[in-house]
């Protein structure tokens, strides 16, 4: 479903009210593009996969919530990119993802300082990713964000 930097930023904000976007010197929504496409739940996990962030190992300063968030982030548009050339993809449907970085100090209820992934689906509205690695872990970690255990502080997309 195409998707309008509009209608992302409302539906971010219905979540994080406190959020600003337009602004360039007090933004803490950035969101790059226009027009994006918002994926399906489902096809979420195909993107994860094909990123193959979950190959990565969580080190410390190197290797860790951040590092990880961009390298999905990256991911996905480099895959996006390569559907788009392959004329996979509807021209209708020649957008980026709905899928960016966030970062925030709680996600699901646990309070901590992290970088996470943030996806606009178009089933099921505002959901957030772990894309961090465990030992062990083949299926993406997804929810929908929720304001009261998810707290939010800054959108790249």
């Amino acid at each position: 479903m195409k998707i309008t930097r509009d209608e992302i930023s409302a539906q971010v904000k219905t979540i994080w009210p406190h959020l600003v976007d337009g602004l360039p010197w007090a933004t803490n929504i950035a969101i790059a593009d226009e027009f994006y496409w918002a994926p399906r739940l489902d096809q979420l996990s195909e993107l994860w996969n094909s990123t193959l962030v979950w190959q990565y190992q969580y080190n410390a300063e190197y290797m860790d919530c951040d590092d990880f968030s961009l390298l999905m982030h990256a991911g996905i548009v480099r895959d996006r990119y390569k559907q788009i050339q392959e004329r996979g993809v509807p021209e209708h449907e020649w957008h980026s993802w709905a899928v960016g970085q966030c970062w925030g100090n709680k996600f699901r209820g646990q309070i901590n300082g992290h970088a996470i992934n943030i996806a606009i689906t178009s089933d099921v509205g505002v959901v957030l990713i772990e894309p961090q690695s465990t030992p062990n872990r083949i299926n993406l970690d997804i929810w929908k964000a929720n304001n009261s255990n998810d707290a939010v502080f800054f959108i790249k997309m």
